[in-house]
């Protein structure tokens, strides 16, 4: 049987190919992101992956990193998934231009920490 630890860090790992199909994505900036539907749905259900992601680690992992903001981006992830078409993309824009690289170098670290990779 796989432990916490172990399945911890595979999740882990998942994140990390999410934060960095995310990157990629957002590359381009707020007017590639703004004259694409395509690209805004994309990065909306990335993140809701995202969220998933998050909320399938351990209790043990919330515990030790009580400052992750779990509970923010699951909220986030039940706005994009169930009133989508009442989405404020400028607003999730804002998310992603300024919370969603803090959220990805906290990750990033803890992943790096645990040797998750």
């Amino acid at each position: 049987m796989i432990s916490n630890t172990e399945r911890d860090n595979v999740l882990l790992g998942e994140i990390l190919d999410e934060l960095a199909i995310i990157d990629k994505r957002i590359a381009g900036g707020k007017e590639a992101y703004f004259a694409d539907e395509n690209l805004r749905d994309a990065i909306s259900m990335r993140l809701i992956t995202l969220s998933e992601l998050l909320g399938a680690l351990s209790d043990e992992f919330h515990d030790a990193y009580p400052d992750m903001p779990t509970v923010r981006v699951r909220g986030l992830r039940n706005v994009l998934a169930h009133a989508y078409g009442k989405v404020d993309f400028e607003r999730l824009w804002s998310i992603i231009d300024e919370d969603y690289p803090i959220l990805a170098r906290q990750l990033k670290q803890i992943a790096s920490a645990r040797n998750a990779r």
